[in-house]
């Protein structure tokens, strides 16, 4: 790695990661990933059903994660 660099990437990742598995930070992750992946299988063609059961685990990872 570039050493300038090196301050910053140790900033950002202290910053991103969570303090722990079971924080509040990781449940909205989930959400993220959840998200993403719904999307990913609508433009795959996956059924509504799967399309709908990530979409609805996403919303539900954010409200746990912002509760």
């Amino acid at each position: 790695m570039i050493p300038p660099l090196r301050p910053y990437v140790t900033s950002l990742k202290t910053s991103l990661l969570p303090q722990s598995a079971f924080s509040w930070l990781t449940v909205i992750y989930m959400s993220l990933i959840s998200w993403l992946m719904s999307g990913i299988s609508r433009y795959l063609g996956a059924r509504p059903f799967t399309v709908g059961l990530m979409a609805t685990l996403a919303w539900i990872f954010l409200a746990l994660g912002v509760g």
